[in-house]
């Protein structure tokens, strides 16, 4: 009953430049950052996600089939033709006339992957058709890269575009916190570590447990994580980051890379769903693939033959920190730790550079 009240109750007024309407009473719609929103819009969804589902049209993974990924009102159809995902659109069209939702073509994309793939005679005569994809009368626009839960996701699986994206958000991130101090020598320096690890680190990591990431990436992203620490100590960043960032308590990036990796395929394991499309995906050869990252991580042909991944993953999570364990245990790293007790604030700066800098 609160929660009928909670929406009889409800009022909205709108506000443009220094104008003010009036109060006036919603009679749809959820609102705004309520706490209950979510849920009541997948109560609400749910009967398009059951319609989905049981038309045929989707992408067949072993035993399973996926058709349509929903995140609250971000909702993603899946299918392995183009008539199929038409398919699913009219689905999605009829659902919202029966239910007063009013959708956005202009906000609506598709994206094809691998489309240069070769494809055998079955494949192209499944997927023959090559019209327009139509919602709501208007055609929906093809798109070589597109955004999902704030991840941007490309045709040809590359992450470049959502590398260079978390890259401008971490220089916003750090603009915002000079506001509080953030470089300047006054702010001890194991503070700063965690206010990175709490505010910046996470903008940039956000959403690579989903992409395969090579040595050339995991390099790219080291190099930019030390630079951005170092601009946090305000010190040259011709300098050495390793025992710097052991210093300040930050999980050196490869660690912390290798950790949520492992942790993203522990979760899908736990899922009945994801895990009968791992266990299929592990017997098949895919390169560049979670699983086959998984099993450069752990190394797993190391251990004795019957150890399972799952075991191998959470082996692979005590052994790395052990290794942050025995690297923090340095002389370096605590020389460094002496020159954050220094009383002389300012010079902590030159201190560092003086350590730290190439020879």
């Amino acid at each position: 009953m609160s929660l009928i009240g909670y929406y009889n109750e409800s009022q909205m007024l709108v506000i443009n430049g220094e104008e003010c309407s009036c109060l006036f009473r919603t009679k749809i719609g959820v609102k705004q950052g309520g706490a209950v929103s979510p849920s009541l819009f997948s109560i609400y969804l749910e009967e398009l996600i059951n319609l989905i589902e049981k038309n045929k049209a989707g992408l067949e993974i072993d035993t399973n089939k996926i058709d349509i990924v929903a995140y609250a009102d971000d909702v993603l159809l899946v299918s392995s033709t183009k008539e199929g995902l038409q398919q699913q659109l009219n689905i999605v069209q009829d659902y919202g006339l029966n239910n007063e939702i009013k959708y956005n073509p202009d906000k609506t994309v598709f994206m094809i992957f691998h489309f240069k793939l070769k494809r055998n005679v079955a494949e192209l005569k499944e997927d023959i058709w090559q019209g327009n994809l139509v919602l709501d009368g208007t055609a929906i626009k093809r798109v070589d890269t597109m955004k999902y839960l704030g991840v941007d996701i490309s045709e040809d699986d590359r992450l470049s575009k959502h590398l260079s994206k978390r890259k401008r958000l971490v220089q916003q991130a750090l603009f915002k916190l000079k506001i509080i101090g953030l470089q300047t020598p006054f702010l001890h320096p194991i503070m700063k570590g965690q206010l990175y690890k709490t505010y910046i680190r996470p903008i940039l990591l956000y959403g690579l447990e989903t992409f395969y990431l090579k040595l050339t990436d995991i390099n790219d992203l080291k190099r930019f994580e030390g630079n951005t620490v170092k601009t946090i100590m305000d010190i040259s960043t011709r300098c050495r980051s390793t025992y710097l960032t052991h210093a300040m308590n930050i999980e050196p990036l490869q660690y912390k890379l290798r950790n949520i990796k492992i942790d993203f395929f522990l979760r899908l394991k736990e899922n009945k769903f994801t895990e009968e499309i791992l266990l299929y995906l592990e017997k098949q050869k895919i390169r560049d693939d979670l699983i086959s990252e998984i099993f450069e991580i752990t190394n797993i042909l190391q251990f004795e033959l019957g150890t399972t991944i799952k075991e191998a993953s959470l082996y692979t999570k005590y052994v790395i920190q052990d290794t942050i364990r025995c690297e923090r245990d340095n002389v370096q790293v605590a020389k460094i730790r002496n020159i954050f007790e220094s009383k002389n604030r300012k010079d902590i700066a030159k201190s560092l550079y003086e350590m730290l800098k190439f020879n």
